[in-house]
């Protein structure tokens, strides 16, 4: 299953429909972390808090639809590849149970070492599956410029590869949902096409 968005606050449906179905786990794959609490940085958009909502943390009316509060628990979470590293906006992630690998630190970790480790939790607690958010401004802003909040740096197209394709290769791997990406900053489709050769070539490659 792809979902394509939208903002990223499209994981609040994705994680919902997940609850209803059993216990799943989420790799979070973002230039950002998404886990702002309210008030918290003058932010209210659900869209930077879509982590924490589908965690539980936020407004009742987002984080316990229909009473499925969370939707995933925080200890099946990995959120990956933030390169926003202001101490308040970090705070809450790391208090939370979420585990937390900044861009920084997955690199110096290593991306392999960090999908294994993901895959192993998932085993660990007999989870029925997971599912993977992609926001594309993961990526480096030299070939993925077509976002709403632009940063230097990012994960190239052969680590997004090293982290996707044996996640998507999984049995246990549910769906990906792609979110941000911004056709009319795009015109002409250049870094769209681009980004979609890659991410079928990801899925060819994972069949």
């Amino acid at each position: 299953m792809i979902v394509l968005g939208g903002d990223c606050s499209i994981l609040i449906g994705s994680a919902l429909a997940l609850k209803r179905k059993g216990r799943y786990g989420l790799f979070f794959l973002d230039g950002h972390t998404d886990y702002v609490l309210p008030g918290q940085l003058g932010v209210h958009g659900a869209a930077g808090m879509d982590l924490a909502i589908v965690c539980g943390a936020g407004h009742e009316r987002l984080t316990n639809i229909q009473n499925n509060k969370p939707y995933i628990e925080e200890e099946y979470v990995f959120c990956v590849g933030n390169r926003e590293y202001d101490e308040e906006y970090e705070r809450p992630i790391k208090d939370s149970k979420v585990v937390y690998y900044p861009l920084s630190k997955l690199r110096n970790y290593g991306i392999k070492r960090v999908v294994s480790d993901f895959l192993m939790r998932v085993e660990e607690y007999d989870l029925e599956g997971y599912f993977i958010h992609l926001d594309v401004d993961v990526l480096n802003d030299k070939i993925m410029p077509a976002v709403d909040c632009r940063q230097e740096d990012g994960l190239n197209y052969k680590e997004l590869k090293e982290i996707l394709t044996p996640l998507v290769k999984d049995k246990r791997c549910v769906g990906l949902e792609i979110a941000i990406l911004d056709p009319d900053l795009d015109p002409l489709g250049v870094y769209t096409k681009e980004f979609i050769e890659n991410v079928k070539d990801i899925i060819e490659t994972s069949l």
